[in-house]
């Protein structure tokens, strides 16, 4: 018996529903003489979720697979423990050019609570050998045996930091994860990815060469942010950008405190010191970030207006014409078909983690 099998998948079953499958689709497609069929697979996308929403995730995950071909394996875990396992296979087609369909198989697996164990050893016998195992993990991150047994046999891991409580240690956790060198092992966050158009932004303001030596003469950083999770914490985004910042401009955290609904955070730039602070508003995501020095005086501030960005420099009273640029909230299907252009290490992601994962460390001491 194979460890799949002792798992609780017939693996020879699903291999035969899979033939099955292909058969059946070059049969229709010879009999109504539609579009050549394609099979293509460059990759293995491993999807772990409550099972919630399961007509949006399908949906979603095909316009992925339209971007991005593979074998997407589906772990549906459900709430009720002793749920069992059971599996079936179903394809996603696309038109590929002119008489071409692409088509890529999905292989549904549903699961208890307490089949968390055994997940990792069932699947790993249905992945597409000598292709990247993606494991998108699309529940909070618990970071308990599953993820840490399908972390095991994955490439790359994606979650979603966003849906993490800032303050309950995971995010630590989390950057630690990211923090063991493993060569094979590549992390991405939604969240992440979120923040995109806000980093584009603060560092365009630097790229005018008049207005570089700023950077040196920063005295204070002011983010705003909705909460993400848990009444009273610092968004997982405001930390993020605080911690990119930290990070590309060498800063180190000497402090941190919580007086109501600010967070504030000291930090050492050389001989001088940087005030930042982080307030909790209502609303989501991040909504304001301003750069300031000389006092005040001198001011670099991106915010959230609606569906755009607006930029603006103000320098010792005078004021610079901003830009707006359109900011969309990007979907999760949307985010995640830009992490899988991807594949190699985001060192600037996971130095920014390791600083926020500081912060939280510093502000719970």
């Amino acid at each position: 018996m194979s460890t799949a099998e002792r798992a609780g998948l017939d693996v020879r079953d699903i291999q035969k529903q899979l033939r099955q499958l292909w058969e059946d689709l070059a049969a229709v497609k010879a009999e109504d003489g539609q579009e050549a069929l394609v099979r293509s697979c460059v990759l293995n996308l491993l999807v772990y979720s409550s099972g919630a929403d399961v007509a949006a995730l399908s949906t979603g995950l095909a316009e992925v697979t339209s971007e991005h071909p593979g074998r997407v394996l589906l772990l549906l875990v459900s709430e009720r423990p002793n749920a069992g396992m059971s599996a079936h296979v179903t394809a996603q087609c696309h038109r590929f050019g002119k008489g071409r369909q692409v088509c890529c198989e999905q292989i549904w697996i549903e699961a208890g609570l307490h089949d968390g164990g055994r997940l990792a050893s069932a699947v790993s016998p249905l992945f597409v050998s000598d292709l990247p195992v993606v494991l998108w993990w699309r529940e909070q991150p618990r970071l308990g045996e599953s993820f840490r047994d399908l972390l095991e046999i994955s490439d790359r891991i994606i979650v979603d930091s966003c849906k993490l409580n800032s303050s309950s240690g995971l995010l630590v956790e989390l950057a630690a994860l990211a923090d063991q060198k493993s060569p094979g092992k590549l992390f991405s966050d939604l969240a992440w990815g979120r923040l995109s158009a806000w980093r584009r932004q603060i560092s365009a303001f630097f790229d005018v060469a008049g207005f570089r030596p700023h950077l040196d003469r920063l005295e204070e950083v002011r983010l705003s942010a909705g909460q993400d999770q848990g009444e009273g914490l610092p968004s997982v985004r405001a930390l993020l950008t605080l911690g990119w910042l930290a990070s590309r401009l060498d800063w180190s955290p000497r402090r941190a405190s919580r007086a109501g609904r600010t967070w504030s955070i000291e930090f050492a730039a050389g001989k001088r010191s940087v005030r930042t602070t982080i307030e909790i508003r209502k609303g989501d995501g991040l909504q304001k970030v301003s750069l300031l020095g000389s006092r005040g005086s001198d001011v670099f501030e991106v915010r959230r207006a609606g569906e755009h960005l607006v930029s603006e420099v103000r320098l010792e009273g005078d004021r610079t014409p901003g830009r707006l640029v359109r900011h969309e909230a990007d979907d999760e299907f949307q985010l995640l078909a830009r992490e899988l252009e991807i594949m190699s290490r985001d060192r600037v992601y996971e130095q920014a983690l390791q600083m926020a994962a500081k912060i939280i460390s510093l502000g719970q001491n």
